[in-house]
């Protein structure tokens, strides 16, 4: 079963793909496991071979302005947020909100606090 898991790791383990956990798993099993060296060794080849021995294109120069100059201009949407949504209306609740926690606050030590009274 683990076997079966660790030949599934293998092509992300020859593409670069995985963490520092599994490759130190892949590579203790590699150590034990002839058949998965061996299938790393030619997924290593087969990756090498492809990119020595296919031509590379690259794209013409005004390829990337032809494809953005026929896109449609989409005209960029209106703000519609509601006037008490915004930020300057938040910045004031929550200033409003600490002034009316400190006068709880300050009631509630001031209330717990009564002087004695003479008996």
């Amino acid at each position: 079963m683990v076997h079966d898991r660790m030949r599934t790791l293998l092509p992300m383990l020859a593409d670069g793909a995985l963490g520092p956990v599994r490759r130190f798993l892949l590579g203790r099993h590699m150590a034990r496991c002839p058949v998965c060296a061996g299938e790393l060794e030619n997924l290593q080849a087969m990756r090498s071979a492809i990119r020595t021995a296919l031509p590379y294109h690259r794209a013409p120069p005004g390829l990337a302005t032809r494809i953005v100059s026929s896109l449609p201009v989409e005209a960029t949407p209106p703000d519609v947020r509601p006037w008490w949504r915004g930020p300057t209306w938040n910045f004031s609740a929550a200033g409003l909100a600490g002034a009316l926690a400190g006068v709880a606050l300050t009631l509630v030590v001031i209330g717990n606090t009564t002087p004695d009274r003479p008996a």
